[in-house]
């Protein structure tokens, strides 16, 4: 190998192919869910739930972007934020 050269393997960035065909399960799952709908909904009755699917997202997100988003400020994003999470700590017969 040369120095500070790849001559094997898989090229930088590609992804696994594990990883892949799980992403597109997922892909397919949320379709036959109702994809955004379906999320919307899970969000309002599971806030906890959507809250960690969030958590999971956003650092790729932001990494990407390099903000958190166009029509938001961060602080709207904060306060919505920590109005799911004050709502999650409620029972789900009092949300």
């Amino acid at each position: 190998m040369a120095k500070g050269r790849k001559t094997g393997g898989r090229k930088k960035g590609s992804v696994n192919e594990i990883t892949r065909a799980l992403g597109e399960m997922i892909d397919g799952a949320l379709h036959e869910l109702g994809g955004q709908e379906w999320l919307v909904a899970t969000a309002r009755d599971e806030p906890v739930a959507f809250l960690t699917l969030l958590g999971k997202r956003l650092p790729k997100a932001l990494e990407h972007s390099g903000s958190i988003g166009t029509e938001l400020t961060r602080e709207q994003m904060i306060e919505r934020l920590a109005a799911l999470h004050a709502r999650a700590a409620k029972p789900p017969d009092q949300r």
